[in-house]
């Protein structure tokens, strides 16, 4: 049941966040391309279509940050199949785009709502989301990549006290 689910939940996050832009321009420009073009477009949604299968942080920030070169050509793609496509065709590139702008458009204006309708970038308080339910990340400010014993926190990031207490005990062996 739950790998059925996830399998869902993958082919849902492509058809509506890869597919609905990349099979109207590929089939807008399967003849405009040249070889070399329609190869990059399709390793472009190849790549899109694979980065979502590793996950890496609480947030599966890996597909969002690793996305954006793909997700830029895949945008160049549309504009140039908007450019050359005719009334009907540039009607329902405008019609998915007002489509995808209403989840972002709804979470700002709650967002706004919530903050009294002022501007304010602060996080949520831990009241607020310590009983998200199971299925979704139920402590948001707990989000880590690595433990900090590894490498990376254990020597290049450290704590502002741990830097302090080493740069004073090799102050007072230098002076010993």
């Amino acid at each position: 049941n739950s790998l059925i689910r996830k399998i869902g939940v993958y082919f849902y996050f492509l058809f509506f966040e890869v597919l609905i832009w990349w099979l109207p321009a590929f089939y807008i420009l399967r003849k405009k391309l040249y070889t070399n073009e329609r190869s990059i477009l399709i390793f472009t949604g190849i790549v899109l279509c694979s980065i979502p299968l590793y996950r890496y942080g609480l947030w599966n920030d890996f597909v969002g940050r690793c996305s954006m070169p793909a997700l830029f050509l895949l945008f160049a793609f549309v504009w140039r199949a908007y450019s050359a496509a005719n009334f009907r065709w540039r009607l329902l590139f405008f019609s998915l785009l007002a489509l995808s702008s209403m989840t972002p458009l709804a979470q700002s204006i709650g967002s706004f709502r919530t903050a009294h309708y002022s501007l304010k970038m602060n996080p949520p308080k831990f009241e607020q989301i310590s009983d998200l339910p199971a299925f979704s990340v139920s402590f948001s400010l707990d989000q880590f990549v690595a433990k900090s014993t590894t490498f990376f926190y254990k020597y290049l990031a450290k704590q502002k006290a741990e830097i302090q207490n080493n740069n004073e005990q090799n102050h007072t062996i230098i002076q010993k």
